[in-house]
């Protein structure tokens, strides 16, 4: 005897094959939608970093000066702050 469809439990069997694969496949994607939106936020930040340089560079004629800490405090031997603080 030739079968030419489907039984209600094949079909029930492959609908739950591809739940299952879909369930493993979203976390997935989330997990990579998160990894793609730190690397804007950082890359985000660092054209922000390079842009306070820029206009720092524009107002003074020189890139601020960083000094080491000293005890920890961030200040430099000569008394200023670092060159993030600076930029600020």
């Amino acid at each position: 005897m030739k079968r030419n469809a489907f039984s209600i439990v094949e079909l029930l069997v492959v609908i739950a094959i591809i739940a299952i694969l879909l369930g493993l496949l979203f976390p997935a994607l989330r997990i990579n939608r998160d990894g793609i939106s730190h690397r804007i936020t950082c890359q985000n930040n660092l054209r922000q970093i390079a842009l306070s340089m820029t206009n720092y560079h524009s107002a003074q004629q020189c890139f601020p000066r960083c000094f080491g800490s000293v005890g920890g405090q961030g200040v430099g031997s000569s008394g200023q702050l670092g060159p993030f603080v600076a930029i600020l």
